[in-house]
């Protein structure tokens, strides 16, 4: 039988996996500062990443157990698994030891990216072998435990198994069963989405989440994926920090009191080209409108993505999708950072995101946890009935829900509320099919209904004590299909709105009312509370004055090139030819300008600046301040 022989195997590995974890604790204990529950919690979550590893990385071995023939007197697929079984365990495994000293100097555990930076280590090695002699011979013991406990564990129990094979039958279904059991462990559980690094940090900090993964986790789920290149305009990294921008600007006092609550409200695909931003323009959006001319619409607005997994980054912890994956399925998804709900946790606020997908949607619930969310509210924990569509509950009942579950709150509190029945395939609910207009797309319809349920959500939300003592931010995730000449440009398909209102104050008298984008409005949140100091630099207060020396710039990622808009410039970056400026009027890029002008060449910095902390802070785990 193969099924008893995987379960030895895969229980030797678990425990050595379990003894590094205890190394780990022992050895950074003095960071962790875990005992009690809270610690065989930690130890316990650390089980499932170890199981999908070991799954994982194993089954090439358990792939040629199951090949082998009913009688095993002769075994040369045995002996071939046994070697994969040692050399595979043991490189893993000595990328755990590793990590027992090296995460104290990258804040993470090994990624695929870890051996791109360390390609000198080769001259080293003996020195570090020779300083670090006990992690050295922990390293040379573990394949010979391995291999002790392959012979013992595997090879002479199949020897030992009577001659008799069982019936056919039985052996196909049983090795089926094992095959099914190891893909199972190896995608983490039933779950919608297979396990990823991420999902470590929820409810704990980062030092507790580096304690739950295991280094092979996370440098096998980083193998397939894209790997950065780090941008080198600056070697002088006074040079790079003048150049970001947030360094000209001074802490100015707050302009809301410390006990405001945050709402930030986004809207499942609302383009600008839905709502009645010109004079003239079809809208779709009445309410959004509404509220855009009683608070603050900047002029331009841009969100950093085109998928709803890019806004979430973007909006909470001012990480752009400057590059092709989205950060939560990236090889970087475990640097260290400091979103806004970490800092307004040390404000003393209580933090929410509310989504009304099914569990798994997007990663929305493991990026929640990551960016430090206190509490997750998706689909399941809804119970109304006749409510739910092809994604999750319909806008109107979930905002509903919503607004009974923000009374409940302690204040100040942060919720994050994301929309979704705008999402295709833009379901309305039954009894309410007939009241929207349909439009010229089909997503119009599920627009208006979407913009109706804001309205009902403003109307009860009104009712509330803590509604006048509130800051509510409005934007869209992304952009959808657009069927108009002046959005069918490269910054028209990013082009959503962003609104910035509050029942008791003129915020136009306080916020610079021009140019935007969604790593902008974090910042903004933290300066309007007195809490901004620097903390997510790629991003620029919208609260700051803007002069020649720091000039609004939003920056949009194409794919490949990256395309920078200020008020008067635009400015093209295609990697391999360089820089490109054009005039702010000229959306189609047709005309290139002088680069040698002062402000062109001040923008370029600025965009260098940027470009290079993104990249290398994530490269190096330097993106926290």
């Amino acid at each position: 039988m193969i099924l008893p022989i995987v379960l030895r195997l895969c229980l030797l590995v678990l425990a050595c996996y379990t003894a590094l974890r205890g190394g780990y604790w022992l050895t950074h204990w003095q960071d962790l500062e875990q005992s009690g529950w809270p610690l065989v919690k930690d130890f316990l979550w650390g089980l499932r990443f170890d199981l999908s590893t070991i799954a994982f990385a194993n089954a090439p071995v358990i792939a040629l157990l199951c090949l082998q023939p009913r009688q095993h007197r002769q075994a040369p697929l045995h002996v071939l698994a046994g070697i994969l079984f040692i050399g595979i365990n043991a490189f893993l495994l000595a990328c755990n030891i590793v990590d027992l000293e090296y995460t104290k100097f990258t804040g993470m555990r090994i990624t695929i990216q870890t051996f791109a930076l360390s390609s000198d280590i080769d001259k080293q090695f003996w020195q570090i072998a020779t300083y670090y002699w006990y992690y050295f011979l922990l390293m040379v013991a573990t394949p010979l435990l391995l291999g002790w406990g392959y012979w013992h564990l595997a090879y002479q129990p199949t020897h030992q198994q009577e001659s008799k094979p069982h019936s056919w039958s039985w052996t196909i279904t049983e090795r089926l069963l094992t095959l099914l059991l190891i893909a199972l462990a190896a995608r983490g559980g039933w779950q919608t989405k297979p396990l990823i690094p991420a999902q470590a940090y929820q409810d704990a900090s980062p030092q507790q989440a580096i304690l739950r993964l295991n280094s092979s986790f996370t440098l096998i789920k980083s193998i397939y994926q894209n790997q950065l290149e780090p941008y080198r305009f600056f070697g002088d990294p006074e040079e790079l920090q003048q150049h970001l921008g947030h360094f000209q600007s001074r802490p100015q006092p707050a302009a809301l009191s410390p006990q405001t609550n945050i709402v930030l409200l986004v809207l499942e695909s609302f383009s600008s080209e839905y709502t009645g931003r010109f004079a003239g323009q079809k809208s779709y959006t009445p309410f959004l409108d509404e509220l855009g001319q009683k608070g603050l619409r900047l002029q331009q607005s841009y969100a950093n993505g085109r998928r709803s997994i890019d806004a979430i980054p973007s909006l909470i912890a001012g990480i752009p999708a400057w590059m092709k994956q989205a950060f939560i399925t990236s090889p970087y998804q475990t640097v260290e950072l400091k979103a806004l709900p970490h800092v307004l946790h040390d404000a003393g606020y209580q933090s929410v995101f509310f989504h009304g997908g099914y569990p798994g949607t997007m990663f929305f619930d493991a990026m929640a946890y990551r960016f430090g969310f206190d509490h997750y509210v998706d689909a399941s924990a809804y119970h109304g009935s006749g409510e739910r569509g092809h994604w999750g509950v319909h806008d109107e009942p979930f905002l509903n829900f919503t607004n009974e579950y923000l009374k409940g709150l302690q204040r100040p509190f942060l919720a994050t509320i994301f929309t979704l029945s705008s999402h295709h395939p833009y379901e309305i609910p039954k009894r309410h099919k007939s009241q929207f207009e349909s439009g010229t797309l089909e997503i119009h319809a599920s627009i208006s209904y979407a913009d109706y349920s804001l309205r009902q959500f403003f109307e009860q939300a009104k009712q509330s004590n803590w509604y006048e003592n509130t800051l509510f931010i409005l934007t869209a995730d992304h952009t959808s299909k657009l069927e108009t000449s002046y959005y069918q440009t490269l910054d028209g398909s990013f082009d959503v709105p962003i609104i910035f209102y509050h029942p008791s104050l003129d915020l136009s008298t306080i916020l610079q009312n021009k140019i935007g984008q969604h790593i902008d409005i974090a910042p903004t949140i933290l300066d309007l509370l007195g809490l901004y100091q620097g903390i997510m630099p790629l991003g620029d207060s919208l609260r700051q004055q803007r002069t020649a020396e720091t000039p609004p710039l939003s920056i949009l990622f194409l794919g490949y090139d990256y395309l920078g808009i200020s008020d008067q410039y635009r400015i093209l970056f295609h990697p391999p030819t360089g820089w490109q400026a054009f005039a702010a009027q000229d959306r189609h890029l047709q005309q290139p300008l002088n680069l040698e002008k002062p402000e062109i060449v001040q923008l370029i910095k600025k965009f260098q600046a940027k470009l290079q902390y993104y990249r290398n802070g994530l490269i190096e785990n330097r993106l926290a301040w």
